[in-house]
C-alpha cells in the first residue's frame, strides 16, 4: 500500500472519529438540553411536569422503519419526566427484530431493552360487542332498509355484529373493515330495501373464510334459512287436497319459525327482488310473497352486492 494510501484511510479514521464524538456529544448533550427545553415549554402552568408520549401502531409501519424508530428512540427513553407508551403488537416487533438482528441469548427479548412495563389489554367478549355495536351504529344508518321492523334497523344490525365479533378472533382493525364493507354495500345501493343484518352476517362470513384462521361461530340469523331451495321445496301454491294442506303446514311453520317478520312488506320491496304483480290485479297470498317474491334471490342479492362492492375496493386500491 501506497504513502497516499496510508494517509487516506488515516484521514477516513479521523473523520469517523470525530463524527462519532460529535454524535456522542449531541447524544449526551445537547440533546438533553433539548428535550428538556421542550418539557418546560410543554409543562409551563401545568399541575405536573411529565410529558406523556404516545406511539401508537408502530407495527403497521414498514419493519425496517419500525426497528429504526426504536433504535433512535432509545436516546431519549430514559430522560427524566419523559414517558413512552407504545402501543404495539409486540410478538410481531420481536420477529422483525429476530430476523434484522438475529435471536439474542439466553432468551432475552429485543424489547426488553426499551420497556419497563408491560400491560396486555385483552379485551372481554362483552367489550368487544359493546364496541363493535357502537361503531356499527355509525355505520349502518344508511340507504334504504328491508321494512320498517325493529327487525331491519341499524339496531338489530349492530346488535348481530356485536355477537358475532364477542364469538369470533377477527382483530377489532378486521372488524372496522368488514362494517366498512357493509357501509360502502348501503351506500352504492341507496335505492334498494337492503336487509342490513343479512349483510352484516354474509360479510363477516365472508371475513371468516378470507382469513383462513379465524374463528366465527354461527350465531342464530333465522332468516339466513330461507334460500332458493326453501322457495323451490315450498313454492307451490297450486296443489290441492292432503298433499297441499301438508304443504301448507310446512310452509307456514317454516315462516313462522324463521321469518315471520318478512310478511307484510311493501310490494315494492317484493318487487325489488323480482316479485311480478298478479295477471288479475289481486293481491298475492301473503306467504307467497315471502317464499316466491324473496326466497328465490334474498341471500343471492345480498350476495351481489357484497361482491360488486369489494370489486369496487380492489379496484380502487389498484
Amino acid at each position: 500500500m501506497s504513502f497516499w494510501q496510508d494517509d487516506l484511510l488515516n484521514f477516513e479514521e479521523i473523520g469517523t472519529s470525530f463524527t462519532n464524538l460529535a454524535t456522542e456529544q449531541v447524544r449526551k448533550t445537547e440533546l438533553p438540553q433539548q428535550l428538556e427545553v421542550l418539557r418546560k415549554a410543554l409543562t409551563e402552568g401545568k399541575p405536573h411536569d411529565r410529558v406523556v408520549v404516545l406511539i401508537d401502531e408502530l407495527d403497521r409501519c414498514h419493519p425496517e422503519y419500525a426497528i429504526a424508530m426504536l433504535e433512535a428512540l432509545k436516546m431519549v427513553f430514559g430522560h427524566s419526566n419523559f414517558v413512552f407508551c407504545l402501543f404495539v403488537n409486540a410478538e410481531y416487533l420481536e420477529n422483525l427484530a429476530a430476523h434484522r438482528f438475529g435471536k439474542s441469548a439466553a432468551g432475552e427479548r429485543y424489547l426488553d431493552k426499551f420497556v419497563d412495563l408491560r400491560l396486555a389489554l385483552s379485551a372481554t367478549p362483552e367489550a368487544r360487542k359493546a364496541a363493535t355495536k357502537a361503531l356499527a351504529l355509525e355505520q349502518l344508518d344508511v340507504g334504504t332498509p328491508l321494512g320498517d321492523r325493529p327487525e331491519f334497523s341499524a339496531d338489530a344490525a349492530a346488535d348481530l355484529a356485536g355477537e358475532i365479533v364477542s364469538q369470533s378472533d377477527l382483530t377489532f382493525r378486521q372488524v372496522k373493515r368488514v362494517l366498512e364493507r357493509v357501509e360502502l354495500a348501503l351506500r352504492c345501493y341507496p335505492s334498494l330495501p337492503l336487509d342490513r343484518s343479512l349483510l352484516v352476517l354474509l360479510a363477516f362470513q365472508k371475513a371468516g373464510h378470507e382469513h383462513g384462521n379465524v374463528r366465527i361461530r354461527r350465531v342464530s340469523f333465522n332468516r339466513a334459512n330461507l334460500s332458493r331451495e326453501v322457495a323451490e321445496r315450498f313454492g307451490d301454491f297450486d296443489t290441492f287436497g292432503t298433499d297441499g294442506r301438508t304443504r301448507q303446514h310446512e310452509r307456514e311453520q317454516f315462516i313462522k319459525q324463521n321469518c315471520p317478520e318478512l310478511r307484510g312488506l311493501p310490494f315494492s320491496t317484493y318487487a325489488a327482488y323480482g316479485r311480478q304483480p298478479r295477471e288479475d290485479g289481486e293481491k298475492w297470498h301473503p306467504d307467497a310473497e315471502v317464499i316466491l317474491g324473496l326466497g328465490p334471490t334474498y341471500i343471492s342479492r345480498h350476495e351481489e352486492v357484497l361482491k360488486a362492492t369489494h370489486a369496487l375496493i380492489a379496484t380502487e386500491a389498484k
